[in-house]
């Protein structure tokens, strides 16, 4: 019987891109009910502010498309307590910026 064994690397190629996209919001599938779609409005953040969160409270989404990932956080303008703010989708302003692709660009950028 062969065994085949698989390592972090092989997970990691399978996963689109992580983009780091400026629009005005991001939309993907919900997490648990996959026939409704959230959308995400986008916040300008650097990274250490994005590092501050803690892991329970950042993440990733892949889109709507399926053809990369963007990076989710609470919503840092809030004020109030923390489990009740709207997730968002971080841009970071001092990290290069990435372009929508052209075949979604419509889609997502409203």
């Amino acid at each position: 019987m062969f065994v085949e064994s698989h390592t972090a690397n092989d997970w990691a190629a399978a996963l689109p891109p992580i983009l780091n996209v400026r629009a005005t919001a991001l939309r993907s599938r919900h997490r648990c009910r996959h026939y409704e779609v959230e959308s995400f409005p986008v916040v300008e953040m650097t990274k250490a502010a994005y590092a501050r969160f803690h892991c329970e409270e950042r993440g990733r989404r892949l889109s709507l498309c399926g053809g990369f990932r963007f990076r989710v956080c609470r919503d840092p303008k809030h004020r109030g307590p923390r489990y009740l703010a709207r997730w968002v989708a971080a841009f970071f302003i001092d990290s290069t910026a990435h372009t929508l692709p052209d075949n979604i660009a419509g889609v997502e950028n409203w």
